[in-house]
C-alpha cells in the first residue's frame, strides 16, 4: 500500500502563437511505498498545439527510470510534424530552464539589493 500522493505542477504555461493556443504543463506526483520504502515519482508532461496533444509519462522508482508512456492520437508522420511545429514556434518570454531565473528577476526589481 502506498502513502497519499505529494502532487506538484512543475510548469502551467500558455499563449497564443499565429492564432492557435498552445500549452506546456509539467506535472509530478510521488509517493512512498510501504512495503518497500521506496519512492516512487510519476512525471507527466503535456504539450498541446490547438486540438492535438502529446503526452509522456516518466515513472522512476528508487532513482532509476522504469518506463516511459506516449499518449497521442497522432500518427508518428503527424508527431513529427507536431514536435517541429513546436519547437519553431513554442518561445516563451520566460525559459523554464534559464539559470538565475529569480534573481535576475529580484535585481531588476530590488535596486538595493
Amino acid at each position: 500500500m502506498s502513502n497519499p500522493a505529494h502532487r506538484s505542477i512543475l510548469l502551467d504555461h500558455q499563449m497564443i502563437v499565429d492564432g492557435v493556443l498552445m500549452r506546456e504543463r509539467k506535472d509530478l506526483v510521488k509517493t512512498l511505498n510501504d512495503e518497500t520504502g521506496v519512492e516512487e515519482s510519476h512525471l507527466t508532461h503535456t504539450r498541446v498545439i490547438g486540438e492535438k496533444s502529446y503526452t509522456s509519462t516518466q515513472s522512476i522508482s528508487d532513482g532509476e527510470k522504469e518506463e516511459e508512456m506516449i499518449e497521442t492520437d497522432m500518427n508518428d508522420s503527424e508527431l513529427e510534424n507536431f514536435k517541429n511545429e513546436w519547437e519553431e514556434k513554442w518561445n516563451p518570454t520566460i525559459q523554464e530552464d534559464e539559470p538565475g531565473l529569480l534573481t535576475k528577476f529580484f535585481k531588476i526589481f530590488n535596486p538595493f539589493a
